[in-house]
């Protein structure tokens, strides 16, 4: 199945190297020409893989030819991610390091000339590598096919969004960055997913799911300027987020539990690539997002956070989807004057504050799918609901205060999708063919109603 995945990493690594970054580092390193001669010698390699995976059972020496292609995309992949993290590294200190820490830069390994000497040997190298096995191609009697259907299917392999579960990591990836944030006492126990396909070393998720140990994240963590997704997941004991975690600047995806009443605001802010953001069980957070701006986040959520009393929307104007889950003191109505919303997706789930509508949703005219569920206290749904033309879908379940629903949702043309489940009343009235309000709701392509006290 690793083989399966060359076709892949050969078109990722190709459109690595003619990005923009890269070209830049490279021109700078005075390697671009090595870089150039690397692609073409990639392109003739890529084009033979497809045939050379259908021939490869009954090959012995063929299949060796394509393991070995495979540890030298892997080490490539090490030094252009290497080269990335540098750039992103540079753009750091020049944009927020102190005089000193440049200096300590400039003295350390990592200074400009010795870093520049020690990336001509790896680029050298792996070129090297890369011709000697393009040449072995010939050996085999490969026949060039890109125009297979299977292109389309590597393609989407390499692409989609990838579940943990299913991940093929690189093991010395791995033991890199574990080696890195143990440098200064970090957790034993963290686990490292590399994603293959997606990048290499630094293009990682870190995974740290429920572990109520964790007191503390080592600052080595921060130097990971290429990571893409950060899970600190159940850490309930977890004192503080590591210092300098606005370092992170690739960072797209960010779930924290922490013990801090206030999270360093200052540095999520220079999260500029950050779109989904949640935050789970964080018992003592009192405030979100204070005097800050998150333009490109898409996505929040907010779950089991007993303290948070109001969320900052004016903080986070291009928001998309919006969780609320189980947040006691969670008044919705204090978020006031908001002059428009982008949102599409709502869930409020569990909030005993709950008891009317939020009226600054009113003119969220782009909202396609809000869920409401156990919401004790909840009594009515506003009127104005049937100004939010948008609407696909809505899902109701256990709120037995809500006991109907307004009169006009005729007017929600979009409306394809209802669902009412464990709401006593509402189930009653709108039961189909039956309930006394089924027609104000029958034009809905889909109505699910579903009521242990109906079925009895």
């Amino acid at each position: 199945m690793a083989e399966s995945l060359l076709f892949g990493l050969a078109e990722s690594f190709i459109s690595k190297i003619a990005s923009r970054a890269v070209e830049q580092a490279s021109l700078a390193l005075g390697v671009y020409d090595e870089l150039r001669d690397i692609k073409n010698t990639v392109s003739l390699i890529k084009a033979v893989l497809l045939d050379a995976e259908q021939k490869q059972r009954q090959n012995h020496q063929l299949r060796e030819w394509m393991r070995r292609i495979k540890l030298v995309f892997n080490d490539a992949e090490d030094v252009i991610d290497d080269f990335e993290c540098e750039a992103l590294r540079k753009h750091v200190v020049n944009t927020s390091g102190s005089i000193g820490r440049k200096v300590r830069r400039y003295c350390s390994s990592s200074n400009p000339i010795v870093y520049r000497l020690k990336m001509a040997h790896k680029i050298k190298d792996i070129k090297e590598r890369f011709n000697k096995v393009a040449a072995d191609r010939l050996n085999f009697g490969l026949q060039i096919n890109e125009s297979d259907n299977r292109v389309v299917q590597r393609r989407e392999m390499t692409h989609s969004h990838v579940n943990e579960s299913d991940v093929i990591g690189r093991e010395h990836d791995k033991q890199k960055i574990i080696d890195l944030l143990l440098q200064d006492g970090g957790d034993k126990s963290l686990s490292v997913i590399p994603i293959v396909g997606i990048g290499g070393l630094g293009k990682t998720t870190l995974a740290k799911c429920d572990n109520e140990e964790l007191k503390s994240l080592p600052n080595s963590m921060c130097k990971l300027q290429n990571l893409h997704n950060l899970r600190l997941h159940g850490c309930i004991n977890l004192q503080t987020l590591p210092n300098g975690i606005g370092n992170l600047i690739s960072l797209r995806q960010l779930t924290i539990t922490t013990m801090q009443s206030n999270i360093p605001d200052r540095e999520i802010a220079k999260l500029t690539s950050l779109e989904q953001i949640s935050f789970y069980a964080c018992d003592y957070l009192e405030s979100l997002f204070e005097g800050i701006q998150l333009p490109n986040l898409k996505l929040l959520s907010v779950s089991y956070c007993g303290n948070l009393k109001s969320l900052p929307f004016h903080a986070i104007p291009n928001l998309e989807t919006l969780s609320i889950h189980n947040c006691n003191e969670m008044k919705l109505s204090l978020d006031s004057g908001i002059s428009s919303l982008k949102l599409k997706f709502l869930c409020l789930a569990s909030l005993t504050q709950l008891v009317s509508f939020p009226q600054w949703l009113q003119g969220c005219v782009t909202l396609q799918t809000l869920g409401i569920e156990y919401c004790g206290n909840l009594d009515q749904l506003p009127e104005w609901l049937s100004t939010l033309i948008c609407l696909k879908t809505i899902n109701i379940v256990d709120c037995p205060k809500l006991l109907s629903l307004p009169d006009d949702l005729h007017q929600l043309k979009n409306l394809e999708y209802l669902k009412i489940e464990d709401c006593t009343e509402l189930c009653r009235r709108y039961d189909p063919k039956v309930g006394k309000d089924w027609h104000k709701i029958s034009h809905i392509k889909e109505v699910i109603i579903e009521s242990p006290e109906l079925e009895d």
